[in-house]
Order: structure tokens, then C-alpha cells, then sequence
């Protein structure tokens, strides 16, 4: 069936496409007369883009994730809150990727007055906390570990070193394996010419004694301290790494709420017949669409076939 079919058979419910708009413009209308105008201001804002990516997809997942959390309730209920005015998600606050670059166009609306660059630097700032969050966490729980992983190294091997005597057992061991290969030379050259005999060969024996005695037991410190020593290292490297990854992290963070990343262009305040007029349109909108529906509902119900009634035809008139 056509439109002016229907339109046809809606009967005298045609005449809701005129009153419905009429009314709702009015009604939406009286609704924002107390509204004060607001002041529209564009904004451009530089997104940063990780450095180790800088393929189209990696840039273009950075600034939408960066638009996403800029137009989010959060983030512009905490910028309203910073700065002291009420900003409503999806009409004070709206943005646009600028064609395939990292730049953002941001449009705030404020009421008259308001400092929109505080407003977008709050907005900014809240951005770009909520999106750190999680990096930053990771981050700082793995310096977190890799801290206690070197702490706990380090308590190790003070606790050999205390057993033992030994600052550092290494060092001793060369020492005393040095001390010990004088004693053996000197024994053996002495006893060959000659030199050496009686009692100075037995007391070189038992200072050679004495040495190897305790080379062996430094060895067995060394044996303990050196896997405990390339734990110290080795924690120390990852605990640098961890150091360094959060650094990054936080450096980005910071580079995104730098008023270089920002350039706010001057407000431009509606005036209140463009508001009423705005709100007059809405409304006639809306109460054209209700009317559509309701007018083609009729239609559709007019035009419906009529049930014939249950029971044999009538018989044909005589002649």
C-alpha cells in the first residue's frame, strides 16, 4: 500500500502531523526557557602515541582509546568538579579524530564566563590519569616484586656473609689459595736444594697444612655465596628494568597533560533565541515522528480487510 493511501485512510488523524509538532515545540520550548545560553568552545588536543608502535593501526587504537575516556562520565564529571560548573556527558563535551592524525577536536559547551582551557586541561588530566591507571599499576607492581626479590638477596647473602666471617669470600679465596701456593713452592724448592730440612721443613708442612685447611673451608663459602651473588645480579638487572619501564610509563603520562598538547580556541556564546529556537526544533522533531507513527498505525488499522460473517451465502433473488 502507498503512502497517500494510508495517508487517506488515517481520516481526521492526518491532522496530528501538524498539532503533535506544534505541541511538543511548545511544550520543549517551555521546558528550556529558564536555560541559560552556554558558550561553545574548540579545542585541538595532540594525542601521544607510544613510541615502540607508530604503525596507523597502533596510533589510530591510541586516539580512539584517548577519545573514548575523554568523553566518558568520568573524566567530565571530574573536570566539571575541578573547575566548579556542571558539564553533562554527550552535550557539553564531544570529540573527533582529525582524519588519520593523532590530533583530537574537542568541543566544550560552559556556561558564559567559564575558563574553557582550565575545563579541557581538566579534562586532559582525568583523561589521561584513567588510561595510566592500569600501566602504571602494572608497572609499579613489578618494580614492587623485583624490590623484594633484590631485598631479599641481599638479606641472603649478608647472612652468609656473618656465618662465614667472610666479606667477601671470592677475594679471601684468591688470597688464601695464593698464600698456599707460596707455602707449597717454598717447601718443595727448600727440601730440593737443601735449604730447607728438619724443624723449618715441618713448620713450612704445618703452615701449608693450615692454609689448605682453610682453603677448603672458603671454598665451601664461595660455593654458597657465589649462587646467592648471581641472584644479587641478577635482581638488581631486573629491578633496573622495572625501574626504567615505570619511568617510561609515567614520562608518557606526563607528556599528555603538557599545555603543549593543548590549543583552545576562543568561546562563542549562543544567544537565547538560538537556544529556544534549538529547543523548538527538537521538540517539532520528535512530535513529527510520534505523529508519523500514530498517523500510519491509523491508517494501517483502517485499511485492515473486514472479517465476512460465519454461514451459508444468501440465496439469489427470484425473477
Amino acid at each position: 500500500m502507498q503512502l497517500t493511501e494510508l495517508l487517506t485512510a488515517a481520516g481526521r488523524a492526518r491532522w496530528l502531523l501538524v498539532v503533535l509538532p506544534v505541541l511538543c515545540a511548545a511544550l520543549w520550548v517551555g521546558v528550556h526557557a529558564d536555560d541559560s545560553p552556554r558558550a561553545t568552545s574548540l579545542a585541538t588536543v595532540a594525542v601521544v602515541v607510544p613510541e615502540t608502535d607508530t604503525s596507523a593501526s597502533a596510533v589510530a587504537q591510541a586516539v580512539e582509546a584517548f577519545r573514548s575516556a575523554l568523553v566518558s562520565e568520568t573524566a567530565v564529571q571530574d573536570a566539571g568538579d575541578a573547575v566548579g560548573v556542571e558539564l553533562v556527558v554527550d552535550r557539553d563535551v564531544t570529540a573527533e579524530r582529525v582524519g588519520t592524525s593523532n590530533l583530537l577536536d574537542v568541543e566544550v559547551r560552559t556556561p558564559p564566563g567559564t575558563d574553557v582551557a582550565a575545563v579541557v586541561e581538566a579534562l586532559v588530566r582525568s583523561t589521561a590519569q584513567e588510561l595510566y591507571v592500569a600501566p602504571v599499576g602494572i608497572a609499579q607492581a613489578r618494580l614492587d616484586r623485583a624490590d623484594a626479590r633484590y631485598t631479599d638477596a641481599l638479606e641472603r647473602r649478608e647472612g652468609l656473609t656473618e656465618r662465614s666471617g667472610l666479606l667477601l669470600p671470592i677475594e679471601a679465596y684468591r688470597a688464601k689459595e695464593s698464600e698456599a701456593t707460596q707455602l707449597r713452592v717454598a717447601l718443595t724448592t727448600g727440601l730440593a736444594n737443601g735449604t730447607v730440612a728438619g724443624a723449618g721443613a715441618a713448620a713450612l708442612q704445618e703452615a701449608l697444612d693450615r692454609a689448605e685447611t682453610d682453603l677448603a673451608r672458603i671454598g665451601t663459602a664461595v660455593d654458597r655465596y657465589e649462587p646467592v651473588q648471581d641472584e644479587v645480579e641478577r635482581s638488581r638487572a631486573l629491578r633496573a628494568d622495572a625501574r626504567a619501564e615505570l619511568d617510561a610509563v609515567l614520562v608518557r603520562q606526563d607528556a599528555a597533560v603538557q599545555p603543549e598538547t593543548l590549543d583552545v580556541g576562543a568561546p562563542v556564546t549562543e544567544s537565547r533565541r538560538t537556544l529556544l529556537v534549538r529547543a523548538g526544533v527538537t521538540g517539532a522533531v520528535g512530535g513529527l515522528a510520534l505523529a508519523a507513527a500514530v498517523v500510519l498505525a491509523a491508517g494501517l488499522l483502517r485499511d485492515r480487510p473486514r472479517t465476512h460473517r460465519s454461514g451459508p451465502d444468501p440465496a439469489p433473488a427470484r425473477g
